[in-house]
């Protein structure tokens, strides 16, 4: 028994209060219409009566919740696999290169140059994050979230990070910063395209 149109608004209603996030919210929808259509089938039961029992059988919030935490672990997973990129490697390798290169020419000094670029990059970094300041529906978007948040709380702790992994290790300044300097660089740009590319898909769905 195929439900209608009026039928699934009525669902989508019903959970509104419980789902914070659209994304979420429709593939709860789906859910619950089909658990409805087949409950409605086998037990021969009016349409109210069998939302009513897949609700009350059901947790909104469990389910937010786990959609969200599957969703920032993808996203994880997505960050660590971007390394597979030749793109990203290669930039990477380029920075270290470059930044070794200057500071053994004595073209910058390896103590300021990773409080340089670290305010070149945050500033570039926290770019992408605007997106949900001009277009609203991108913070009810859990999937934009998942990437900003994942991003974040993979990149931010690498780079305040410098101070102390700079203190614990055993290879010279002015070859770690180099190599640190590389490893952000690569991390950020990873960061960035997947929000973008997050971003776009959203975008794309929306029209």
């Amino acid at each position: 028994m195929k439900l209608s149109k009026s039928q699934i608004d009525s669902i989508s209603q019903r959970i509104s209060p419980s789902i914070y996030y659209w994304d979420i919210r429709e593939e709860l929808v789906d859910h619950l219409a089909s658990a409805v259509e087949q409950e409605m089938e086998l037990a021969s039961i009016p349409f109210e009566k069998a939302v009513t029992n897949q609700l009350d059988a059901f947790n909104p919030d469990r389910f937010q919740r786990a959609i969200l935490i599957n969703r920032h672990l993808a996203t994880f997973k997505k960050l660590f696999a971007g390394w597979l990129d030749a793109t990203h490697a290669g930039l990477a390798l380029f920075v270290t290169l470059l930044t070794y290169f200057l500071v053994h020419i004595g073209s910058i000094d390896p103590g300021q140059t990773y409080a340089s670029f670290s305010i070149l990059m945050i500033t570039t970094y926290t770019a992408p994050f605007f997106y949900g300041i001009f277009d609203k529906r991108l913070l009810r978007q859990s999937e934009f979230l998942s990437a900003i948040n994942s991003s974040l709380l993979l990149y931010f702790p690498m780079s305040f990070g410098f101070d102390i992994l700079l203190g614990l290790s055993v290879i010279p300044v002015h070859i770690f910063m180099p190599l640190f300097m590389g490893l952000l660089v690569g991390q950020l740009m990873i960061c960035i395209r997947l929000v973008n590319k997050t971003y776009e898909k959203i975008k794309f769905a929306s029209k």
